[in-house]
């Protein structure tokens, strides 16, 4: 149904032009023009992308590329026709950009963005980015690009255009072969991204409301993140952000939760801080979790209303925190002259490679000697010959590979990340030609082929679901330490069978190495956990009964006395709750006091449930309250929850099709 207006639109007008002239021209001029219009001074590129790229080139890595459509550069992998997602990663790159002789340029274009979040929470698998680089390879997956993306706005119609506008980065100023592109990749779901009237300009870009502050710092005391450098850092430990306090989020809904005011706060757990202090777009803020003690009672707006507004500089971990990048685990804090917590020590050198790997490899290349190479994917770097969809193996090689670090004024140094391994074993047993490994060298050669490595592997721990994510820490040899050209390799290779290798955080860092193998995993805001049930790996329509989350809580779904068990389908990325059927969710020492699930819609319906569905805890029942596909429960006081899908009948009514669960428990 996609479009339809603006199909029935375009075949009026064409059918009006042709009646209205007894000479047509031969072929019919697109009325929005026909690409690259003629250049003017201080423009570098114009491109409409009305009927054509123009200058620009399409390279496709996989899937659907990028096309022309509606008088636009469209990009995505679902095809209406067919209803159908193929998962897909392409780019769109410009022409050659000389900028030798500019005082300073910025790029603009119009765009509309839409299912870029699933019910506004981020979706890993969906990355649209702007990418800017003065070193291109010819080859955009092996090019070193920066990311200057910002925050785009998902739009809501097909008609309404929104704008970007970035100014080039002094980096790039005088340089004379600058290249940006447009990159898109999706998984299952795609996002739709249409792009027109692109432009590289000189001169300083007019104010966007749509595009927030450029991103400054590099998370050290002396130059902390801002709020922007920050949401796009993603994921970062032990780094400094600085922002303005501009309120809170109440409950737990990020975007509908989001409070810019102090005046009636009740919530002392948390802050949404921003690049400006007058922000009121939650998408251009941070929520900031508050820990208890001297942190929270010198931040926190119930007691400190006179907050809102100032200046503060916080030292802790940027995570997931309310489904978006916020601000965890913090130990110091200041505020106007006022310091609490513990300021970390500034001792040795600090931090010298930090890549969260959530949307890129950053600085980090990818050598493959065959097969399928590392991609990002799901905000990993992962590493598997296994085609999901073709259900086909490829033999595979390749290397992740890090630059060249300086430790000549080291003192000791550690290497950790979070990672999944999976599927490497069989009955226990290591499965052939499957390798995992963590290099080192002093000697790269520029080939990870021929260079000798030190093997610093040690042990990895095989994972069982795709949540729980286990630590690799371990520390440099000492015979590098002192060495100016450290080379750092994650790699792997497959035969017949393969595993499959997330790793995310990896962080080199001044210090010793913290201990290993510590699962984390799981989803926590504040006092929320958020349990997706797509990433627990099953099958299709397998019958789905205890699912394990890491933080103790158990969900058991059962088939009570409905005529069918609970099932997992891919279609729906959910479990289908049938007639009868229940959900118990049980804390481990914690008190449950709210549930929200996320469920689907498919032709017209909300897979809500019966109207009879309730929830108990002890000898409190509820009936949840529906808006759209979230169902939410509140009102509950216990540490056993048991959600019934109730009907007249032991079949029929309305299916529960539940996505995500997430979980509140008391303070």
């Amino acid at each position: 149904m996609k479009k339809i207006f603006r199909t029935i639109m375009a075949v009026a007008i064409a059918a009006l032009t042709f009646t209205a002239c007894e000479d047509v021209p031969a072929p019919y001029e697109n009325p929005n023009g026909q690409g690259t219009k003629d250049p003017v001074e201080g423009e570098y590129i114009n491109e409409t992308f009305a009927s054509n790229f123009g200058k620009f080139t399409v390279h496709t890595v996989t899937g659907t590329p990028w096309v022309i459509d509606f008088g636009t550069a469209k990009a995505s992998g679902y095809d209406n026709s067919s209803q159908v997602t193929t998962p897909s990663e392409s780019y769109l790159v410009s022409p050659m950009i000389d900028l030798s002789n500019s005082k300073g340029a910025h790029i603009e274009f119009e765009y509309i963005l839409r299912y870029i979040t699933n019910y506004g929470t981020a979706d890993p698998s969906k990355i649209v980015s702007v990418l800017i680089t003065d070193a291109y390879t010819g080859d955009p997956t092996t090019t070193n690009w920066e990311n200057i993306t910002g925050t785009l706005t998902e739009g809501r119609d097909w008609s309404t255009f929104s704008d970007y506008s970035y100014n080039i980065g002094e980096s790039y100023i005088g340089k004379p072969d600058v290249r940006v592109a447009l990159y898109y990749k999706c998984g299952d779901d795609s996002p739709t991204w249409e792009v027109k009237n692109l432009k590289v300009l000189e001169g300083t870009a007019g104010e966007n409301p749509d595009t927030p502050q450029q991103g400054e710092g590099d998370g050290t005391e002396a130059s902390p993140y801002n709020v922007t450098a920050a949401i796009a850092k993603g994921a970062a430990s032990g780094v400094f952000v600085k922002g303005y306090i501009v309120g809170y989020v109440s409950g737990v809904s990020y975007d509908q939760g989001a409070v810019f005011s102090a005046d009636t706060c009740t919530v002392m757990t948390n802050l949404l801080i921003a690049a400006s202090a007058t922000e009121t777009a939650a998408a251009n803020c941070m929520p900031v979790q508050l820990p208890a003690g001297e942190v929270r009672e010198a931040l926190n707006l119930v007691q400190n209303k006179a907050n809102l507004g100032q200046e503060v500089t916080l030292y802790g971990n940027i995570e997931n925190y309310f489904r978006v990048p916020g601000v965890k685990t913090v130990t110091y804090a200041k505020i106007g002259d006022k310091e609490v917590g513990t300021k970390p020590s500034q001792g040795g050198e600090g931090e010298y490679l930090n890549e969260s790997f959530s949307s890129s490899f950053g600085k980090f290349n990818v050598s493959t000697v065959k097969g399928t190479p590392w991609v990002i994917d799901f905000g990993t770097a992962k590493a598997s010959g296994y085609d999901n969809a073709s259900k086909v193996t490829t033999p595979s090689e390749s290397y992740l590979v890090s630059p060249a670090i300086d430790l000549t004024s080291a003192k000791a140094v550690s290497v950790e990340f979070d990672y999944i391994l999976r599927y490497v074993t069989n009955n226990g047993e290591p499965v052939g030609g499957v390798n995992n490994k963590v290099l080192i060298t002093d000697n790269y050669t520029g080939n990870p082929a021929t260079t000798e490595w030190t093997d610093i592997t040690g042990t990895l721990t095989e994972g069982r679901d795709w949540t729980t994510f286990s630590k690799y820490s371990a520390a440099v040899p000492a015979k590098f330490i002192g060495k100016s050209g450290v080379v750092i390799a994650l790699y792997y290779s497959c035969d017949s069978s393969s595993g499959t290798w997330e790793v995310k955080n990896l962080v080199v860092a001044e210090g010793e190495p913290g201990g290993g193998d510590n699962p984390g995993g799981g989803e926590v805001s504040g006092d929320t956990f958020v349990a997706d049930l797509s990433t627990f790996g099953y099958e299709n329509a397998v019958d789905v009964e205890n699912v394990n989350l890491s933080d103790g809580t158990v969900l058991t779904f059962a088939q009570e006395g409905g005529n069918n068990h609970p099932k997992y389908y891919n279609a729906t990325k959910g479990v289908r709750m049938y007639a009868l059927n229940s959900l118990t969710v049980k804390a481990s020492g914690k008190t449950i006091v709210g549930i929200k699930l996320q469920c689907d819609s498919y032709n017209g319906t909300d897979y809500v449930g019966n109207p009879q569905l309730y929830a108990e805890a002890g000898s409190t029942k509820v009936k949840p309250n529906v808006s759209g596909t979230t169902v939410t429960f509140s009102g509950l006081s216990g540490n056993s929850v048991k959600i019934v899908n109730d009907w007249t009948g032991n079949s029929g009514g309305t299916q529960l099709r539940v996505k995500v669960v997430e979980i509140t428990y008391a303070e």
